[in-house]
Protein backbone atom coordinates (compact mmCIF):
# COMPACT_ATOMS: atom_id res chain seq x y z
CA UNK A 1 0.00 0.00 0.00
CA UNK A 2 1.42 3.26 -1.32
CA UNK A 3 2.01 6.16 1.75
CA UNK A 4 -0.61 8.67 1.75
CA UNK A 5 -2.82 6.53 -1.20
CA UNK A 6 -6.17 8.04 0.54
CA UNK A 7 -5.11 11.60 -0.03
CA UNK A 8 -3.73 10.71 -3.13
CA UNK A 9 -7.49 9.53 -4.55
CA UNK A 10 -9.34 12.11 -3.24
CA UNK A 11 -11.98 13.11 -5.80
CA UNK A 12 -14.37 16.85 -5.80
CA UNK A 13 -17.06 15.43 -3.28
CA UNK A 14 -14.25 13.99 -0.41
CA UNK A 15 -13.88 18.15 0.00
CA UNK A 16 -17.61 17.85 0.45
CA UNK A 17 -17.23 15.47 3.07
CA UNK A 18 -14.62 17.05 4.45
CA UNK A 19 -16.51 20.21 5.04
CA UNK A 20 -19.57 18.73 6.59
CA UNK A 21 -16.79 16.73 8.88
CA UNK A 22 -15.21 20.42 9.89
CA UNK A 23 -19.22 22.10 10.17
CA UNK A 24 -19.94 19.47 12.54
CA UNK A 25 -16.86 19.22 14.74
CA UNK A 26 -17.43 23.34 15.09
CA UNK A 27 -20.88 23.28 15.80
CA UNK A 28 -20.06 21.02 18.66
CA UNK A 29 -17.48 23.24 20.02
CA UNK A 30 -19.58 25.99 19.63
CA UNK A 31 -22.45 24.44 21.73
CA UNK A 32 -19.45 23.62 24.54
CA UNK A 33 -18.57 27.50 24.34
CA UNK A 34 -21.65 28.51 25.22
CA UNK A 35 -22.11 26.08 28.00
CA UNK A 36 -18.61 27.62 29.27
CA UNK A 37 -19.81 31.51 28.69
CA UNK A 38 -23.60 31.62 28.12
CA UNK A 39 -23.33 33.44 25.05
CA UNK A 40 -26.18 33.24 22.75
CA UNK A 41 -24.00 33.58 20.13
CA UNK A 42 -22.16 30.32 20.40
CA UNK A 43 -25.54 28.62 19.67
CA UNK A 44 -26.39 30.98 17.15
CA UNK A 45 -23.13 30.27 15.34
CA UNK A 46 -23.43 25.99 16.09
CA UNK A 47 -27.30 26.17 14.46
CA UNK A 48 -25.91 27.81 11.18
CA UNK A 49 -22.87 25.01 11.26
CA UNK A 50 -25.27 22.40 11.39
CA UNK A 51 -27.03 23.97 8.40
CA UNK A 52 -23.67 24.34 6.54
CA UNK A 53 -22.93 20.70 7.34
CA UNK A 54 -26.28 19.72 5.79
CA UNK A 55 -25.75 21.82 2.36
CA UNK A 56 -22.77 19.96 2.67
CA UNK A 57 -23.71 16.91 2.81
CA UNK A 58 -26.74 16.83 0.41
CA UNK A 59 -23.82 18.52 -2.18
CA UNK A 60 -21.71 15.62 -1.14
CA UNK A 61 -23.94 12.78 -2.12
CA UNK A 62 -24.73 14.63 -5.49
CA UNK A 63 -21.43 15.07 -6.62
CA UNK A 64 -20.65 11.68 -6.17
CA UNK A 65 -23.28 10.29 -8.01
CA UNK A 66 -23.13 12.81 -10.72
CA UNK A 67 -19.49 12.38 -11.44
CA UNK A 68 -20.01 8.30 -10.32
CA UNK A 69 -17.00 8.64 -7.93
CA UNK A 70 -16.17 6.58 -4.83
CA UNK A 71 -13.58 7.05 -2.63
CA UNK A 72 -12.89 5.20 0.90
CA UNK A 73 -13.64 8.29 2.22
CA UNK A 74 -17.45 8.99 1.44
CA UNK A 75 -18.33 5.00 0.55
CA UNK A 76 -21.09 3.31 2.26
CA UNK A 77 -20.23 0.66 4.44
CA UNK A 78 -24.14 -1.21 4.94
CA UNK A 79 -23.99 -4.84 3.94
CA UNK A 80 -26.77 -6.29 2.37
CA UNK A 81 -28.58 -9.11 4.77
CA UNK A 82 -27.52 -12.79 3.64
Amino acid sequence: MKRFSMIRDFHLADWFTLGNAVCGTGALFSAMSYFDDSDVLHIYLACGLVFAALVFDVLDGRIARWRQKASLLGRNWIRSPT
